[in-house]
C-alpha cells in the first residue's frame, strides 16, 4: 500500500491562502503607487508638501514621499513635523526655471486674490482720507 503524500504547500487551501495574501499584497502596492503618483503630481506642480499622519505612520509615509521623488526623478527630502511628514524638492530652488515659474504662479495667484479682493488706499466711506481735511474756508 503506498500512502499519497504531498508537501504540504501544493495543497488546495493553502494553494489558495497563498493566492489570497498574493492579491492583497498587489492590492496594498497598488493604492501606494496610486497615493505616491498623487504626491509626485504635487510635489511637480509646488516643490513641497506636508502629508498628514501619526508617529506610527512616519516611516512608511518617508517611504512614500521617497518613491514621489522617484517617480519625478528628482532628489527629495523628507522631515518629521507636527502633523505628520514633510517632503519637498531639494533641487527645485536651485534651478531657475522653476524659480522663474513659481514667482510667475505666485504672482498670478496674488492677481486673482486682489481681483476678487480689492484693495483700497485712499478715502472710503468710513475712514476719510487723511491727507485732505475737508474743505477750507476763506
Amino acid at each position: 500500500m503506498s500512502d499519497n503524500i504531498r508537501h504540504i504547500h501544493t495543497a488546495p487551501t493553502a494553494k489558495a491562502h497563498q493566492r489570497a495574501q498574493q492579491q492583497q499584497e498587489r492590492e496594498e502596492s497598488a493604492r501606494f503607487e496610486a497615493r505616491a503618483q498623487a504626491i509626485a503630481a504635487i510635489l511637480k506642480e509646488r516643490g513641497a508638501t506636508v502629508i498628514t499622519c501619526t508617529r506610527e505612520e512616519w516611516t512608511p509615509t518617508r517611504r512614500l514621499g521617497r518613491r514621489a521623488g522617484e517617480i519625478i526623478n528628482r532628489r527629495v527630502r523628507t522631515k518629521a513635523v507636527e502633523t505628520g511628514i514633510a517632503v519637498w524638492d531639494v533641487e527645485r530652488e536651485t534651478n531657475p526655471l522653476h524659480r522663474r515659474l513659481d514667482e510667475r504662479r505666485a504672482m498670478r495667484i496674488m492677481d486673482r486674490y486682489f481681483k476678487d479682493n480689492p484693495v483700497s488706499f485712499g478715502a472710503t466711506p468710513e475712514r476719510p482720507d487723511p491727507d485732505n481735511d475737508g474743505p477750507t474756508s476763506r
